[in-house]
C-alpha cells in the first residue's frame, strides 16, 4: 500500500469524524440519530459511481448511535432520483463541502 493510499484515507476518516459532529451540534434529533434535509444550497460532491464519476447533490445527511453516517443523494446529471451514497464512495475532500454547509446554515 502506497504512502498516498495511506494519507487518503486518513483524510477521508477526518472529515466523517467532522461531519458526525456537525450532525450531532446542528441535526435534528430523530429515531436515535441526528439528521439534516438539505432545502436550499444542497451541497454537491464528486464521488465514484457503479461506472464513472459523478456529482452527487445532497439531499439528506444522518448520524445514528453507533456513528455511521447515511447519505441520501441524486446524481446532478440525472435528477429526481434519490439513492443512498456511501462515504467510501465519495472523494477524499469532498465531504467537507457537507459538514460546511451544516455549520454555515444550520443552528440548533
Amino acid at each position: 500500500m502506497s504512502k498516498m493510499y495511506e494519507l487518503v484515507q486518513n483524510v477521508k476518516k477526518i472529515e466523517q469524524k467532522e461531519l458526525i459532529q456537525a450532525l450531532k451540534l446542528h441535526g435534528d434529533n430523530v429515531d436515535d440519530g441526528f439528521e439534516i434535509h438539505f432545502e436550499h444550497d444542497n451541497p454537491i460532491i464528486a464521488c465514484y459511481g457503479s461506472e464513472d464519476p459523478y456529482d452527487a447533490v445532497i439531499m439528506a445527511v444522518r448520524v445514528d448511535k453507533n456513528d455511521t453516517i447515511t447519505i441520501l443523494a441524486e446524481d446532478k446529471n440525472y435528477r429526481g432520483e434519490t439513492h443512498d451514497l456511501y462515504v467510501d464512495d465519495i472523494f477524499a475532500g469532498q465531504l467537507s463541502y457537507v459538514t460546511d454547509e451544516i455549520i454555515a446554515n444550520y443552528k440548533n
